[in-house]
This record gives C-alpha cells, sequence and structure tokens, in this order.
C-alpha cells in the first residue's frame, strides 16, 4: 500500500516524508515515526493541532525538567502568588525574580530579572551612565541593595493562569491526534479510523468531541498500572477489540492528565494490543502491565453516548 498523507492524502515520498512526534515533543515527547505526515502539512496545519496541548500541559514539563540533577539554564516559568500577581522564576533551579536597586544620590534605578542577569544588566547601566556623568561610578554597583520579594507560589502556570486549565475542544483535538499518530505508528490503516482523522483535521461539531473524555475510574478499580516512587511519565494503550469491533487509546499524560479517546467503534481490524511508556524523568521508556476496567464493548462505548 502506498503511503499517503493523513491530512491531505498526497502520496509520501521520501522526498516529503516527516518525522512526525506521537506525542508533541513540547511537553516531553520522544516517540517519532514517519510515513503518516507529509513534511508541509507536518509543518503547517498538523503541527499546529499539537499548540493546544502544549499551552495547556507545556509548564508541566518545564517544572519536570527543573526537576532533573542537570536542569536547563535557560528554564523560566511563571507563577501565581496568594494575592493573584503573576511573576516569573528563572534559570534552572527556579530562581524568583529579584529586585535590585542603585541608588545614587536622590536617584534609583530598579532593575529586575534572574540574579545574574540583574547584575550584568546593572554594571552594563552604570558603565553607559558614566560615560554621561563623571559624577556616576561604576564602583557605585558595590553598595546596591538586593531585594528579593517574598511571594508564595500558590500554583505554577503558563504565562497565565487561565492557559493552565486542561480542556476544551481544541485541548482534545490534540489528544485525538496523538491517539491517531500511535494506532498509525502500531501499524494500523488510515481508513480504520477515517471518523478520528477527520475530527483531527476539521472541527465541525463539538458533539463529536465526547469521542475523547477525561478518564478516572473510581476507587472501587484498581490502578491503571503502577508508577514508580520517581517516575513522571507519559503512557498509550491501544486495543483493537476485534470481536467487539471498538478500537480505543488511553491516553495519560504526567501521570494525571488522563484520556480515554474512541477512535473507531465499529472497528474491523484484528486484534491489536500496545502500550508505550516513557519517563520523562529518566528519560528511559518503561514496561507496563494495563488495566481498563472494560469487560464488553458498552463500557467503551458508554462513557462517550451524549447524556439523555
Amino acid at each position: 500500500t502506498v503511503p499517503r498523507c493523513y491530512w491531505c492524502n498526497e502520496e509520501i515520498t521520501p522526498q516529503n516524508d516527516s518525522s512526525e512526534h506521537v506525542i508533541p515533543r513540547a511537553i516531553g515527547g520522544k516517540l517519532e515515526g514517519t510515513g503518516y505526515l507529509c513534511l508541509r502539512c507536518n509543518n503547517g496545519p498538523a503541527g499546529d493541532v499539537d499548540k493546544p496541548m502544549a499551552a495547556h500541559l507545556g509548564y508541566l514539563y518545564k517544572l519536570t525538567q527543573a526537576a532533573r540533577s542537570v536542569p536547563p539554564a535557560d528554564l523560566s516559568l511563571s507563577g501565581v502568588s496568594s494575592d493573584g500577581q503573576i511573576f516569573r522564576f528563572y534559570t534552572g533551579d527556579l530562581t524568583p525574580q529579584t529586585t535590585l536597586q542603585i541608588k545614587l544620590g536622590p536617584r534609583t534605578i530598579e532593575l529586575e530579572g534572574a540574579q545574574l542577569d540583574v547584575f550584568r544588566r546593572a554594571r552594563k547601566t552604570l558603565n553607559n551612565l558614566a560615560k554621561k556623568d563623571s559624577k556616576i561610578k561604576p564602583s557605585a554597583l558595590d553598595n546596591f541593595q538586593l531585594e528579593e520579594r517574598p511571594m508564595p507560589v500558590l500554583y505554577f502556570t503558563n504565562h497565565s493562569p487561565g492557559k493552565s486549565a486542561s480542556g476544551g475542544v481544541n485541548f482534545f483535538r490534540s489528544v485525538l491526534k496523538t491517539a491517531v499518530n500511535y494506532f498509525l505508528y502500531s501499524g494500523g490503516q488510515a481508513d480504520q479510523v477515517s471518523i478520528a482523522i477527520r475530527m483531527v483535521r476539521e472541527i465541525q461539531d463539538e458533539r463529536w468531541w465526547d469521542k475523547a473524555r477525561f478518564f478516572y475510574p473510581g476507587p472501587q478499580y484498581p490502578p491503571i498500572h503502577d508508577v514508580g516512587p520517581d517516575e513522571i511519565s507519559h503512557m498509550m494503550h491501544l486495543r483493537g477489540d476485534a470481536k467487539n469491533r471498538v478500537l480505543y487509546c488511553y491516553v495519560e499524560l504526567f501521570n494525571s492528565h488522563n484520556v480515554l479517546v474512541l477512535l473507531s467503534d465499529y472497528y474491523t481490524g484484528p486484534e491489536l494490543t500496545a502500550t508505550y511508556c516513557y519517563d520523562i524523568i529518566s528519560k528511559q521508556v518503561l514496561p507496563k502491565t494495563v488495566n481498563l476496567p472494560f469487560k464488553n464493548r458498552e463500557h467503551v462505548v458508554d462513557p462517550f453516548m451524549v447524556d439523555q
């Protein structure tokens, strides 16, 4: 079968093929596949579908990177204080913003930012002022006043509190695309998930988004999988049930955002079971035994039925 881009239906060749992250790289996804999105679509409209997931969950990925033994030096993140003020953390150890005041007689110069960055900017500022005013000495920085603002953090966010809440059509559309990607990565055929692909490509009717919902079984059920003490992972569990003609994918992001995606309720493909789990902290693929509380077709389909 000639592979075709599931977005534009163009034949995929070595010249226009692209490497697609099954889970977006912006939230720590590492699994990649080829042969199902052309380069133009992957860099254009298909890639844009991933942006809401990054907007909703990108701050969690930054927090996992800050927890690493050697965090990125350029890491920055926003937080919200008890009084509702938004402020920034800087550098790999999430140092809170620093206020540096330089008093030059009656004049005060105030700079804010990461501590080392503030010091560099202050020296540069004084050097520039000294060129214009002989009374100003760069050595004035030796008498600086450093103030660290006490701002107790209530939660971290993506630069705006409203962006930290997950859900909505565009977020579930991103998750649906992840599920479609994993099905194709696992050897599935695009015609088996044609409605799901159409849902990824087009937003026509919000009722379609009952195909993807948050999924948290009650305490009467055993855990879906065992999470290690230092584990923060992304997991996908794909199940094609030929007997009951249903195809679904459980997507778990950061062990906290759990979504069940109904890829097809008229599945005619072969029996299929695939599981992938990637630990963002250890950067290792983990073996998993997955326990979903589904005994028959209705158990999968019913959560997606519109409430009467």
